[in-house]
C-alpha cells in the first residue's frame, strides 16, 4: 500500500491545514493510506510522574472526541472555545495538526473507532483514531 510523508507548514492556521487536507482526500480513492501521528493533548511542561491526569486534559480530549464523532469541523478548528484547556492541551500545534488531516479526509460513511483513550503522565492523550 502506498504511503508518503508530508511536512507541516507552520505558517498555515488550522483552517488552512484542514482545507489542504481536504485536497488529499482523493488519494484514498487511489489506494493511498493516510496516517497522522501526534497527540490531541500534548504538554510536556505539565507532565505528572505520579500519572494523575489533569482535568483540563480530560476536558479537552473529550471535546475533541465529541467533535470527531459528530464531524464538527468548526469545533476542531476553533479549539479556543475550550478556553484554558486548549492553551494547555495544545501549547504548540505540531502534535494536534496531524489529527486535523485525518478528520478532513474522513468519509461520511467511515466507521470511526477509538482504539485507545488513555493518558500518560497526566498531560499526554494517547487517544488513537482509526
Amino acid at each position: 500500500m502506498p504511503v508518503f510523508q508530508l511536512s507541516l507548514d507552520v505558517n498555515l492556521d488550522f483552517s488552512e491545514h484542514f482545507k489542504l487536507a481536504k485536497q488529499l482526500a482523493s488519494l484514498r480513492e487511489q489506494g493511498v493510506m493516510i496516517i497522522g501521528s501526534g497527540n490531541i493533548v500534548h504538554n510536556l511542561g505539565k507532565l505528572n510522574i505520579q500519572g494523575k491526569t489533569a482535568e483540563w486534559a480530560v476536558s479537552f480530549d473529550d471535546y475533541i472526541k465529541k467533535a470527531l464523532e459528530s464531524d464538527d469541523e468548526a469545533a476542531l478548528l476553533d479549539i479556543s472555545r475550550t478556553g484554558d484547556s486548549a492553551r494547555l492541551a495544545v501549547p504548540t500545534d505540531e502534535h494536534y495538526l496531524p489529527m486535523l488531516y485525518i478528520a478532513a479526509v474522513k468519509h461520511a460513511d467511515d466507521n470511526m473507532l477509538f482504539l485507545t483513550d488513555s493518558f500518560e503522565l497526566g498531560a499526554l492523550s494517547m487517544r488513537s483514531v482509526i
